[in-house]
């Protein structure tokens, strides 16, 4: 088998087209092939940019092609290990699959609801304006990751990147993120996904939902039930808390956990209609069908801060991600298909941490605090403008083309009244810049939602070159412990840890 790259495939292709643009390229017979990578090429005349795995007559004569799998994931075995992780997040649940792979039986404690649980408290939310803090678009099965799209991107080339997306096709994720250059499972297909994997994991070792951490005694980890404290032994502790439970870092530095400050963003959402971003990015080639929603990426560099966007949602929707009442948090979601009405992103400044003005290691979640309920409205209504209106510094009256997505209502009002005073000066500077990169995106009716707080933790976890904390027996993996940002990074950590305690002798 040997491996073609970059193959310019035009937008309306069938299997005979591909297979003849690969053999003009190579020169010889395809007996068969299979897609391996796929993005879109938009720089001038739109088109797919393609690499293909393709059996040939005379494989011998392309050896410089021929393609070497990457070796698979060997878990050595291990036995007589208790292990319990905190969170049923990315980092969670593969540090658990990977402890299963080894012989173990892994206990996951999660404060949370499974998903039929935590989707009727949603629902809740949604229609009745009841949150419940435990139990919502943050907390439960899967994490917050799992109502955010489930974007796969990462930056990092790991040994372990393969795994992952092979694991979430296993457990029911479609096959084309194997291959796509942007892939993403979406929400409605990752609840499915994450639900498939905690069963999983039910038979070989336990998920304990409702089951919040409130301490740990030497190796016993205590939490609360419902009221009903209960109590687990162990021998190694993973903490995949994720970058919200303020309480939890709390208990943990009181214990003696090592933590640092650590830099986060902080900003809106910004919503554009989905048509327009599909114009800008494809041009007049964006009617057709074959191509995905567009999504953008983009950082501009300021005199003091930096701003960028995060987490394009193509097709999408804000939704409230606050933890606790009387505050307000938002965050963007993607179902698979893509096919809403609004394109929403994170439009984010980076927080230093001498904004602080402390040296609590925690002063991050109380910087964060603050704004998070200056932001709140009755019955959790976001706080909007339109883009003009933010960039005239005036307060918005009325909205233009763009409809708000955010479920539960809106009120006008100046953001600055809700974000830090340095946020929104780098925002109004940011924005014309951005429009600069992609013409149209300074839309006057473009819609800024306020806030978006959680894009990552305040608080790093110091851990050694073995991964562990100052603490002998406990380890962090993922969002919450300051060493990984998003679905794919923070899963990969949690299988390094994993690894780390079943290579333990």
């Amino acid at each position: 088998m040997i491996k073609v790259d970059n193959i310019k495939v035009p937008l309306d292709y069938n299997s005979d087209l591909l297979k003849s643009l690969i053999e003009k390229k190579i020169k010889d017979k395809v007996i068969d092939f299979k897609i391996y990578k796929k993005s879109v090429d938009a720089r001038f005349d739109v088109c797919f940019n393609m690499s293909f795995l393709a059996n040939v007559k005379n494989e011998l004569k392309h050896k410089n092609l021929i393609y070497t799998p990457k070796k698979a994931l060997v878990v050595p075995k291990s036995s007589d290990k208790k292990v319990v992780i905190v969170g049923s997040g990315p980092a969670g649940l593969f540090s658990a699959l990977i402890l299963i792979e080894a012989g173990l039986k892994p206990i996951i404690i999660e404060r949370g609801k499974d998903i039929i649980g935590r989707e009727k408290d949603i629902f809740n939310l949604l229609n009745n304006k009841v949150l419940n803090e435990d139990s919502n678009f943050v907390y439960g099965l899967g994490g917050a990751g799992t109502y955010s799209d489930g974007k796969l991107t990462t930056n990092i080339n790991s040994e372990y990147n393969s795994f992952v997306f092979e694991t979430f096709v296993k457990f029911g994720a479609d096959k084309d993120i194997l291959y796509e250059g942007m892939p993403h499972i979406g929400t409605d297909v990752l609840k499915k996904v994450v639900k498939t994997m905690a069963d999983y994991i039910n038979k070989f070792g336990k998920i304990y939902f409702e089951h919040k951490l409130v301490d740990i005694d030497n190796k016993k980890i205590i939490c609360d039930n419902n009221g009903k404290e209960v109590t687990f032994d162990t021998d190694y502790l993973i903490l995949a808390i994720g970058h919200s439970p303020k309480e939890t870092f709390l208990m943990l530095n009181k214990k003696g956990l090592f933590m640092e400050q650590k830099p986060f963003s902080m900003g809106v959402r910004i919503e554009h209609k989905q048509e327009l971003i599909n114009k800008i990015q494809y041009k007049d080639a964006y009617k057709n069908k074959n191509l995905p929603a567009a999504t953008y990426k983009m950082a501009v560099h300021l005199a003091n801060r930096d701003v960028y966007t995060f987490c394009m949602c193509p097709g999408g929707m804000v939704v409230p991600s606050m933890d606790k009442n009387n505050t307000l948090v938002v965050n963007g979601m993607s179902y698979k298909s893509r096919d809403l009405e609004n394109s929403n992103a994170a439009l984010l400044v980076n927080v230093n941490t001498s904004d602080y003005n402390s040296n609590n290691p925690l002063a991050g979640f109380n910087f964060r605090d603050k704004y998070e309920s200056l932001s709140f409205n009755k019955d959790y209504k976001a706080n909007i403008a339109r883009l003009e209106d933010f960039l005239e510094n005036r307060e918005t009256t009325n909205i233009g083309e763009v409809k708000p997505s955010y479920p539960l209502g809106y009120n006008f009002k100046k953001l600055d009244l809700c974000l830090p005073d340095f946020v929104c000066k780098a925002l109004r500077e940011a924005i014309p810049l951005f429009d600069k990169k992609m013409k149209g995106f300074n839309d006057p009716d473009a819609i800024l939602t306020a806030i978006e707080s959680r894009s990552s933790c305040p608080v790093r976890i110091t851990r050694d070159e073995s991964l562990k904390t100052n603490i002998e027996w406990i380890y962090a993996a993922g969002e919450g412990s300051g060493y990984a940002g998003g679905i794919t990074t923070s899963a990969i950590d949690g299988i390094k840890i994993a690894l780390k305690i079943v290579e333990l002798k």
